[in-house]
């Protein structure tokens, strides 16, 4: 790892109108959602450049020491990871049951 990325970290909030999809997989998420990650439930716990190659990195970071600024809970699943590259090039990545999943998530901050 030589290069910090641009990484943000989104989460559903948990209360009584997420219960059923906070924690999920995304075979369960999207079967609950009718097949799309529900975007506008999500909000951005962290943004900030970090050393990192993979959505397994950030996991680690977000479940053992925690970035400066981080305002969220305990990494896990139905969170999801982006990787800003550049103003045209990001990916998405949904922290599955098992593993990361690339998505299709645009959200606006």
């Amino acid at each position: 790892m030589d290069k910090d990325i641009l990484v943000r970290l989104y989460q559903i909030p948990l209360n009584e109108k997420t219960r059923g999809l906070v924690f999920e997989g995304l075979e369960s998420m999207q079967k609950e959602t009718g097949g799309y990650i529900p975007v506008e439930l999500y909000e951005c716990v962290y943004e900030g450049k970090l050393n990192v190659e993979t959505p397994e990195d950030v996991f680690t970071i977000f479940n053992t020491v925690y970035a400066e600024g981080y305002k969220g809970r305990s990494m896990s699943v139905s969170d999801v990871v982006e990787f800003k590259y550049s103003d045209t090039q990001d990916l998405f990545y949904y922290c599955d049951s098992v593993g990361f999943q690339q998505i299709k998530f645009k959200k606006k901050l």
